[in-house]
């Protein structure tokens, strides 16, 4: 039978409101929206767009699917990693925005809930219903540090030569600068289907009603207005045991957890073939047989990786939200090689806090190999040890839940 015909079959016969969730197409935005469907399950109907690559998570969860357009997540990550933004342009913008209006109006939810999805305000404001948006504390128009600029820019390269002032004038004028061209193909299709004027990029990201999902004491925020909430950190849980890494881990050595991301790159990973990395525990959640026959080499292409953090010593990540939280919350330091800018603004608070350190670019030359052995014996010491103790999502974000009921 026709999907579409089937989750209208499954709507018709459920008294439950619909609340519709609109992920960006990357695995870490899809499992973090399920985190907090999860605690709405029981009260609504929760529906995610169909995704070939991430059906499997949104059905394991106990949730349906409907169709809608959405953006080429691989196109998306390879154009942001040269600092690209083409690939917000008018033609796919309005493609999405469409499709996202289609499916509103198909399915009549109370409140569409988005995360990182630039065209859902659009959709939502056109159709009229309230729009949840879940946005990472450095993107807010209230973030209280400056936005570094892009390492790309070769500007940034020298801004370590000028007092501190003049770097975060120079941020901020640059910030500006993009926030608003990226943001010329929306004001063009607002004022193309009569929805308000919005000033840059970030106004599109906010919602009727904002959770921030990230710690004050990492991406603290200027006062916020009424319809803002910081519910913490999410990320993925799971009651999975990994029981086949935990027993290959449990050898004495000391581990180390490398993490290739929603878009499963970290490079060629050419560094582990050095003989230095023989000594150590090598887990790899993401790609998977790049390195045969290394003995002590274990991957796994999909991993919950809170069964075996607490026995990791280091993580190696390019420095996303998620897997920075996740190793956070046990006491585990954090190198990041980041590849494009959201995960530098990631990065750059990670070495500001000295919670762990960033490296330009991952190779198996001896900054990588000091700074491993320098991080290894920091494992749950201070501030590390402090800041676990704020990581919880056990306690699931009753704020949230109460205004989602509070608007239906």
């Amino acid at each position: 039978m026709n999907q579409y015909f089937i989750n209208k079959r499954l709507i018709m016969l459920t008294t439950k409101k619909i609340i519709l969730f609109f992920p960006f197409p990357l695995l870490s935005h899809y499992l973090r929206c399920l985190q907090l469907a999860s605690v709405l399950k029981d009260d609504f109907e929760i529906l995610f767009p169909a995704s070939v690559t991430y059906n499997s998570f949104v059905f394991e969860a106990g949730f349906d699917t409907f169709s809608c357009e959405n953006f080429d997540a691989r196109a998306v990550m390879e154009k942001m990693n040269r600092f690209d933004f083409t690939w917000l342009n008018t033609s796919d913008i309005e493609r999405v925005f469409l499709s996202q209006v289609k499916a509103i109006e198909q399915y009549s939810p109370v409140a569409v809930l988005g995360d990182a999805a630039p065209t859902i305000k659009m959709a939502a404001e056109k159709v009229n219903i309230p729009y949840f948006s879940l946005i990472n504390g450095y993107l807010t128009k209230y973030y209280d540090c400056s936005r570094a600029l892009p390492q790309r820019f070769i500007i940034s390269q020298f801004l370590h030569l000028l007092p501190s002032k003049p770097v975060v004038w120079l941020s901020n004028i640059g910030e500006i600068i993009v926030f608003k061209n990226i943001h010329i193909p929306f004001s063009k299709l607002r004022a193309k289907y009569h929805l308000n004027k919005k000033n840059n990029y970030l106004d599109e990201l906010e919602g009727d009603f904002n959770f921030i999902c990230d710690l004050v004491d990492i991406f603290p925020q200027k006062t916020l207005p009424g319809n803002y909430k910081i519910i913490g950190p999410l990320f993925y849980q799971s009651d999975k045991k990994e029981n086949n890494v935990l027993d290959k881990i449990n050898n004495g050595k000391r581990t180390i957890l490398i993490s290739t991301g929603s878009a499963n790159e970290i490079g060629a990973l050419e560094f582990l073939k050095s003989d230095y990395f023989n000594k150590f525990n090598i887990v790899i959640a993401g790609k998977t047989n790049l390195l045969p026959g290394k003995s002590n080499v274990i991957y796994n292409e999909f991993l919950n990786t809170n069964s075996i953090l607490p026995f990791v010593d280091v993580t190696i990540c390019h420095g996303g939200n998620g897997t920075i939280y996740q190793s956070l919350a046990y006491g585990v330091p954090v190198i990041c090689f980041p590849l494009h800018m959201e995960q530098e603004w990631n990065a750059e608070r990670i070495n500001q806090l000295r919670l762990g350190t960033t490296l330009s670019k991952i190779n198996h030359g001896k900054q990588l190999m000091e700074q491993i052995e320098y991080w290894m014996d920091k494992k749950n010491t201070p501030p590390l040890k402090n800041l676990a103790t704020q990581i919880s999502i056990d306690d699931l974000k009753i704020y949230f839940k109460d205004e989602i009921m509070r608007i239906s």
